[in-house]
């Protein structure tokens, strides 16, 4: 069973160190910082080993802390260790102590179905009992988050299944699961073994793992948005970061992310920070939901306004293209379905690396619609934009100048063409209240003469 370790030490600081370092090591570790903590803590939970610092050690309060005395203990030294002390450094022979200070698990029959709830029993005290025990069979767990099981062989995880994840990621999140029930269905199991490291490795691999995704995560925000900010067809030659920019061709959640990739989720957070100082992806702006076209006052006069931008032949609401890298594009369909009016379109956007004219969305304008157009400015769309372009008045180029192919064909065409950069200085287009400014600028002077 897991060691559970009862550290008592004055120095804040090196109680706060101390325990950390021990808890990557496989420990349950308490904290106290005197003797009377102490005591409540050996009442409260039961445990393993005292780790006292060496000024409480040699304190006459320690003859008044009998439920302390009767555990086994190790004293700790923060210079030069004498006798039985160990240096507080030392975490390593402190884990080790530790753990041979722990109680052996009772043997289970080899038939014996365990079962549980996680709060009492977490994953990894479960696993270290049939790791001890030598047992096959699978060990099922059910949590608010879903349906995951590890199967086993003599003891040793072969492979883990959790939601729809699968291998070392579904192994990585089932361990930081607290919350939900477990059951061991004992008996062979069949499929190969999907992992080549041994139970014990694969713990500690993830307990360093649970702290470094843990920061990662903070500092990233798990609902930010992030983006490519490179075109999908020049991806960097590394497969995860190659996969992870083609699923930030359009806008993702950290969370998303992390679920959609089938990496371990820490591999998936440091190559989204390598990509984001190569410049290669970017946090999409973090703004409130619910961005509105204008005050309902203002709505009949710029519903007035929207049908100047109607073209003649065309059935349907008035339409505005938004030309731009398909990534931008991507982005600014996103903050377009924030606003407080919009629909989405009938027709989903074209597959991912496709750069193909389609709807971002539809907006509510008073009684009246406008329908906004993403129109992909690469030279492969240069084809389609004589069937793209007829339906509007009006093309909008998020950069700073269209490029000489679109320019073409907004110029044979006779369109009038408008840079969002102009319109909004300082336009981000994954801004709902910016894209909400552009659409009314546009909408002002689009349909002028």
């Amino acid at each position: 069973m897991s060691a559970v370790v009862l550290l008592v030490h004055p120095d804040v600081d090196a109680l706060g160190r101390i325990a950390e370092a021990l808890r990557g090591r496989g420990l349950t570790v308490i904290v106290a910082q005197d003797l009377a903590q102490a005591g409540e803590r050996v009442r409260a939970r039961r445990p393993t080993i005292v780790l006292l610092a060496r000024a409480l050690a040699a304190s006459p309060a320690l003859e008044r802390a009998p439920d302390v005395l009767a555990l086994p203990r190790l004293v700790l030294s923060s210079g030069d260790p004498a006798g039985d002390e160990i240096a507080e450094h030392d975490t390593d022979r402190l884990a080790a102590e530790a753990h041979a200070a722990a109680p052996s698990a009772p043997p289970v029959e080899a038939s014996e179905e365990l079962r549980g709830n996680l709060a009492q029993a977490p994953i990894v005290d479960v696993l270290q009992l049939l790791m001890m025990n030598r047992r096959s069979g699978v060990l099922e767990v059910r949590t608010p988050m879903g349906r995951g099981e590890l199967r086993m062989a003599d003891g040793e995880v072969q492979d883990a299944a959790h939601r729809r994840l699968d291998g070392e990621k579904a192994f990585y999140r089932m361990l930081a699961e607290r919350d939900g029930t477990f059951v061991f269905h004992p008996g062979p199991t069949s499929g190969p073994a999907r992992f080549t490291r041994g139970t014990a490795a694969l713990l500690m691999e993830a307990m360093q793992h649970k702290d470094e995704v843990a920061r990662h995560v903070d500092e990233l925000g798990l609902y930010s948005t992030f983006v490519a900010d490179t075109p999908p067809d020049a991806p960097p030659g590394d497969r995860a970061a190659a996969d992870l920019l083609a699923s930030l061709s359009s806008p993702r959640t950290l969370g998303e992310l992390l679920d959609e990739l089938p990496s371990p989720d820490l591999e998936v957070l440091t190559t989204l920070r390598a990509l984001m100082e190569a410049g290669l992806a970017r946090r999409a702006a973090t703004v409130s939901a619910g961005a509105s076209i204008a005050p309902p006052d203002h709505l009949p006069v710029l519903r007035a306004l929207t049908e100047r931008l109607r073209r003649e032949g065309f059935d349907g609401p008035p339409r505005v293209a938004m030309s731009g890298p398909p990534s931008r594009l991507a982005v600014l369909g996103q903050a377009l379905l924030r606003v407080s009016s919009a629909a989405s379109p009938h027709a989903g956007p074209p597959p991912a690396g496709v750069p193909a004219p389609h709807d971002l969305a539809t907006l509510k304008i008073g009684d009246g619609e406008l329908a906004v157009l993403a129109v992909p400015d690469v030279e492969a769309m240069a084809p389609l934009l004589g069937l793209a372009l007829p339906s509007v008045h009006v093309v909008v180029h998020l950069d700073p100048a269209p490029s000489p192919w679109l320019q073409a064909a907004i110029t044979a065409l006779e369109l009038r063409s408008l840079s969002a950069l102009e319109l909004v200085p300082g336009f981000d287009e994954g801004d709902p209240a910016q894209v909400t400014r552009l659409v009314r600028a546009v909408i002002e002077l689009g349909g002028a003469a």
